[in-house]
């Protein structure tokens, strides 16, 4: 459902757990989207799995040198809720003709992908239910498999204070398979804890080294300190 509040604005609630709010929505999307687009050479056939609000693609459509974004959500319902009722999140994105919704299993889907994409989102809900898949071995090996010989892909990782069991296994999955494992930290204050993580697999990149130049105008949350200092966790992360 979508709820008026007086601080957040409007919110999206689903299984009773708050996915998003237009008061944090570009702090979560824009660090989501924006880093491994900034860490990546030359990135153009983009997937996201999950996103239903629409921020992640909302984000995606600021760059102009993407060719292909494929969206996989199991819910066609969250998608057609928020691009009506949540617009400033959701922003054009129906409009953009890169943009294909397949609405299905995204641990089918993938299977079906082999080295096609060069980056791939994985905007998830917590690991309960459909979703539980989304953060195990095969899932992310099916990932790899689709993804470029210089892919990467980027999860969001749940909260470090509470949720830590989650960040923990995620990390160690990933380093079992790409070369380069980097989780970085975010302010989403509609979460759990407010300190927020997202993980990113890389096969070649370094995360940490991208180019701030390709950031668009009129971010209000990311900008070139901020990427730099994101990966500066704090000892309890670092320990992780």
């Amino acid at each position: 459902c979508v709820l008026d509040t007086y601080d957040f604005g409007r919110c999206l609630i689903l299984d009773g757990a708050m996915q998003t709010t237009e008061l944090d929505n570009p702090m979560y999307n824009e660090m989501l989207v924006h880093v491994p687009i900034i860490a990546h050479k030359d990135p153009k056939n983009i997937l996201v799995v999950g996103a239903g609000a629409c921020g992640t693609l909302n984000e995606l459509t600021k760059y102009k040198f993407l060719k292909q974004i494929d969206v996989v959500e199991i819910d066609k319902m969250v998608v057609d809720v928020c691009v009506k009722e949540m617009k400033s999140v959701a922003g054009n994105v129906l409009e953009d003709d890169r943009i294909n919704f397949f609405f299905e299993n995204a641990s089918k889907y993938i299977k079906n992908k082999k080295a096609y994409y060069d980056i791939v989102y994985i905007d998830a809900s917590d690991p309960v239910g459909p979703s539980k898949v989304l953060y195990e071995q095969e899932f992310y090996e099916d990932v790899f498999d689709s993804l470029k010989d210089d892919g990467m892909v980027v999860s969001q990782s749940e909260s470090p204070l509470f949720y830590k069991d989650i960040l923990i296994d995620l990390r160690s999955i990933m380093s079992s398979l790409f070369s380069k494992v980097k989780t970085y930290k975010l302010v989403v204050p509609c979460f759990p804890g407010g300190i927020w993580s997202l993980t990113i697999g890389s096969k070649i990149y370094d995360p940490e080294n991208g180019d701030t130049s390709k950031l668009p105008e009129g971010m209000k949350y990311i900008n070139a300190d901020l990427y730099k200092t994101c990966f500066m966790l704090p000892n309890s992360m670092n320990n992780i």
